[in-house]
């Protein structure tokens, strides 16, 4: 999985949301992402993949599993009052080419992989999406073995080519672009705690734990991404190495960490001031502990412990 997925998409001014599993009901309650939500009343058919911009990107992201199942990939909306009248039958097509296809091309550049079709199934019959009547949904259902994918982000768009009823229209919405990988076992919601160590300010420490634990996505089989605690802006790699080390009698794996947006200008430290080994993940207890720092000229120190708290 190409590094930096969401800090990157910004160039291509695309604010990728990142769901967990399969689709997230919090992001459809808010109205950042469009499925299963009623916004109007004008019978248009649309792939609504984000509401918060109309760049209609999104970033799934799926369990790894060894089972080949079928998964709600994309939603298939109709705006309406009082949702469908009938069944409302919405046929589709993959784009999987880049020719005359800019944006895709720019995902493909940074993503790195357009899903092969040996990689997938269309588990819709004839490419058809139907929306019950009574409701606003209906979704384009792609089945695939999760661990095929581990290790790197894939690529697929997505085009409506026609609607059943005369009584329903496509909208510009018609096309939408997702990006997706699979969650490594590193991946997931983290509790933590430590210190941030400015130059000039000093130090402040933190504690993010619940609704403000610090999330860890994929990118590839062995590293993860998080923002950085003290500047949750800025993205964080840490890889897990097949290096060992034994602390307090327990053996752990050393981490590598890499800030991309200060290149060469940010580093860890393995031991701290006390002589206490640093950077490892304890696989025991499921538990990060980092010491890093960024900036050349002014060092910017975070010292801080993450402990598995859930799935994201």
């Amino acid at each position: 999985m190409k590094k930096n997925i969401l800090y990157k998409l910004c160039v291509l001014a695309a604010l990728a949301v990142t769901f967990t599993g399969c689709l997230n009901d919090s992001l459809y309650d808010n109205g950042t992402t469009q499925a299963v939500r009623n916004i109007g009343n004008d019978n248009f058919v649309e792939i609504h993949l984000t509401s918060s911009d109309n760049t209609n990107i999104v970033n799934l992201s799926f369990d790894n599993s060894t089972k080949d199942s079928a998964y709600n990939f994309v939603p298939v909306h109709l705006t309406s009052a009082n949702g469908a009248v009938e069944d409302v039958n919405v046929t589709f097509e993959v784009i999987n080419s880049t020719t005359n296809n800019a944006i895709l091309d720019s995902l493909v550049n940074i993503e790195g992989n357009i899903i092969p079709t040996s990689g997938y199934t269309i588990a819709n019959a004839n490419n058809t999406v139907t929306i019950p009547k009574g409701s606003y949904d209906g979704f384009i259902k792609l089945k695939f073995k999760p661990s095929d994918f581990l290790g790197f982000n894939s690529v697929l768009g997505f085009r409506i080519k026609s609607v059943s009823s005369s009584k329903y229209t496509i909208s510009n919405l018609s096309t939408g672009y997702v990006t997706f990988g699979i969650k490594n076992q590193y991946d997931g919601k983290y509790t933590a705690s430590g210190s941030f160590t400015h130059p000039s300010l000093g130090i402040s420490t933190f504690n993010y734990s619940g609704s403000q634990a610090e999330s860890l996505s994929t990118l590839s089989s062995n590293a993860v991404e998080k923002l950085l605690a003290g500047d949750r802006s800025i993205p964080v790699d840490i890889t897990v190495t097949s290096t060992t080390l034994v602390v307090n009698g327990k053996t752990v794996n050393r981490v590598s960490i890499n800030i991309p947006s200060y290149p060469g200008a940010n580093g860890q430290t393995d031991v701290d001031a006390s002589g206490n080994d640093m950077n490892y993940y304890d696989p025991a207890t499921k538990t990060f502990v980092l010491f890093y720092w960024y900036n050349n000229a002014a060092h910017r120190i975070i010292k801080e412990t993450l402990t598995y708290q859930g799935p994201r």
